[in-house]
């Protein structure tokens, strides 16, 4: 095979195609390109900036949604505490009852949604903490303590549209769980989150009122108590795990203090995080 410098005609197949054109093989000619490692680095950094920007813009634009809701929100106080011992609103968190631990950790973040005062819900003659006296609180309609005369008792006493119901033994519970609960709840009666193991959490949700009174009335004057039968009467918005795992503490919102060593577990937690 003949080729000048000048020429681009070859002989091929023993020269029965001769003076056929063979196209220049670029990538042969050229050798591949590899990027600096630094860039790469820099690509990738960038990608994790945008990808954390998108998640706080994500809870951002819930923060706002939520506000466009007319909510208020109740903090329920008490319960029957069987395996506790004792109940569980005058455990001790270093000098505070947990009471006022949750009552002021969700006047600081539930306000910011609510935009209103947090009101207690006690039952019968409970006793308060003393240094609870500058928030109001209201009763129990019905004389038997149960889940579904607490939610009651919030919904009966309400101002706004929305209520959201929270109790004092979910310590982990933040104001960006309820914005993402109140962005969803166009459409339905009531927003209820569901946490890992698939259990639905009716003590941390939102209600509306001129829904779920009348409903709420209707069980608990049949005898039914259960919080989870008013969800089956009313239109009701379940928010899965796997809708709240962007937010910060997800895993946390529904630890529930239910035992000494949930107590104890709780302590630590509180001041780890």
């Amino acid at each position: 095979m003949n080729l000048d410098a000048g020429d681009s005609k070859t002989e091929v197949n023993g020269g029965g195609n001769r003076g056929q054109r063979r196209k220049p093989n670029l990538f042969l000619r050229s050798p591949p390109f590899k990027p600096p490692l630094t860039s790469v680095l820099l690509v990738l950094s960038a990608i994790e900036i945008s990808y954390r920007y998108a998640s706080r813009s994500n809870v951002a634009c819930t923060m706002n949604d939520a506000k466009m809701i007319d909510l208020e929100a109740f903090v329920l106080v008490g319960g029957l505490s069987r395996r506790m011992g004792t109940p569980k609103h005058r455990l001790m968190f270093e000098t505070v009852t947990a009471t006022m631990l949750m009552t002021e950790r969700i006047a600081r973040t539930l306000e910011i949604v609510a935009r209103r005062p947090v009101r207690l819900v006690v039952h019968g003659d409970e006793v308060l903490d003393p240094r609870l006296a500058h928030r109001a609180h209201v009763k129990d309609v019905y004389a038997e303590r149960s889940a579904l005369t607490a939610v009651h008792a919030a919904l009966a006493h309400a101002d706004a549209a929305w209520v959201a119901v929270v109790a004092c033994d979910l310590p982990f519970v933040t104001s960006d769980l309820f914005a993402r609960l109140a962005a969803l709840s166009s459409g339905y009666d009531t927003v209820v989150p569901v946490d890992e193991a698939a259990r639905t959490q009716p003590l941390c949700a939102l209600y509306r009122p001129a829904a779920c009174l009348p409903a709420a009335t209707t069980l608990l004057d049949a005898g039914e108590h259960r919080a989870g039968a008013l969800l089956e009467t009313v239109a009701t918005r379940f928010v899965t795990h796997d809708e709240l795992a962007d937010l910060d503490a997800a895993t946390q919102f529904f630890f529930n203090v239910n035992t000494p060593e949930d107590y104890e577990r709780a302590r630590l937690m509180r001041f780890s995080t």
